[in-house]
């Protein structure tokens, strides 16, 4: 994290709060700058509102892509949203980090294209460095349906 820094947010202090509040505008300026590179999903996910949703897992899975190489991804769980990392070049995200709400995120750009997301939690952060995001809005788990029985019909029909 580069402006929304842990000892600014859960600080008490007055001075801590001008200087998260300088932050942040840095920060909106910095994004409205590379704002016309980032891919659409990234927008989307700016706009997800992941504050305070809880991480429930993080799972690594590698698997061949097309030119048959290796390919390393990661699928976080936020709430009820997964987030998939394709073309995974560097990450901090463990298990440790399941748990905690997701406060703040910043997004930057690297020089090769790839995007970089960094997120502070209530306990601890971490950073993904990927080629591409996608994600899935999952609905929460409600009741299950119960359907009806369906009605006895009688064998007999009623005369008129």
């Amino acid at each position: 994290m580069r402006y929304y820094l842990p000892e600014l947010i859960f600080s008490d202090r007055g001075a801590a709060a001008r200087k998260l509040e300088q932050n942040i505008q840095k920060y909106n300026a910095h994004f409205e700058k590379i704002r016309p590179r980032l891919e659409p999903n990234l927008l989307e996910l700016v706009n997800c509102r992941l504050h305070d949703l809880c991480v429930n897992s993080v799972e690594y899975r590698t698997r061949l892509n097309e030119k048959r190489q290796q390919s390393r991804n990661l699928i976080i769980r936020v709430g009820p949203i997964h987030l998939y990392f394709w073309g995974l070049k560097h990450s901090t995200a463990d298990e440790e980090h399941v748990g905690h709400a997701w406060l703040y995120d910043e997004i930057d750009l690297t020089p090769t294209g790839d995007f970089t997301l960094s997120v502070l939690l209530t306990d601890g952060e971490f950073e993904v460095t990927a080629r591409h995001v996608t994600f899935l809005d999952v609905p929460p788990v409600t009741e299950p349906v119960r359907h009806a029985k369906p009605k006895r019909q009688s064998r007999h029909r009623k005369r008129h």
